[in-house]
């Protein structure tokens, strides 16, 4: 059964503790400051998922917590004619400053999976 808490600190007074949602709301939060993209996936179709990692994605962005950090996986459709690097590398800017700016701590990876480029 996966954590449903990341501890990101503790003291002799007690400790924080971080919950799936409110790193899925900060990183979507980063994606919002980043040019280029066309949106997050709510879901996948059902082939496509199955040909990746049979996850369904009904956010854009899944988070899951190992022992020494957090993992965030990042599913969105870029623009035509944006630099696909650029883009994705901006997104992982983004994420790992905010969730660091938030909690006082770096994620331990961001995967970008680019899904779709817009045409429209």
């Amino acid at each position: 059964m996966p954590a449903k808490y990341y501890t990101v600190s503790k003291d002799g007074d007690g400790s924080v503790a971080v919950n799936v949602p409110s790193f899925k709301i900060m990183a979507r939060g980063a994606l919002a400051e980043v040019k280029g993209i066309c949106k997050t996936f709510e879901t996948v179709s059902t082939g496509i998922t199955e040909k990746f990692n049979s996850k369904k994605h009904r956010s854009g962005v899944e988070v899951e917590f190992e022992a020494d950090g957090v993992v965030i996986d990042v599913y969105l459709s870029i623009l035509a004619g944006e630099k696909i690097v650029e883009v994705a590398t901006n997104v992982q800017t983004a994420i790992h400053d905010m969730i660091e700016n938030m909690t006082s701590m770096r994620a331990k990876a961001v995967y970008v999976h680019v899904v779709d480029i817009d045409f429209e």
